[in-house]
């Protein structure tokens, strides 16, 4: 097997790996979506995971 075709492969397998890992995060945020759809979150809940996305969004 040449170099070339080596590093080919290794670069299609890199390529599958994070293709599949953006397709588990797709559906793991679908899946907490869909969670959060279901249950209400009491006023503090609210709160608080505003609190946090806004902290998140400022963090560098």
């Amino acid at each position: 097997m040449t170099k070339a075709h080596e590093n080919a492969e290794g670069h299609q397998v890199v390529h599958d790996w994070i293709r599949e890992n953006r397709e588990k995060e797709r559906q793991e945020a679908s899946f907490e979506q869909q969670k959060k759809s279901e249950v209400k979150l009491t006023p503090l809940e609210n709160f608080l995971s505003d609190w946090k996305k806004q902290l998140k969004s400022r963090s560098y």
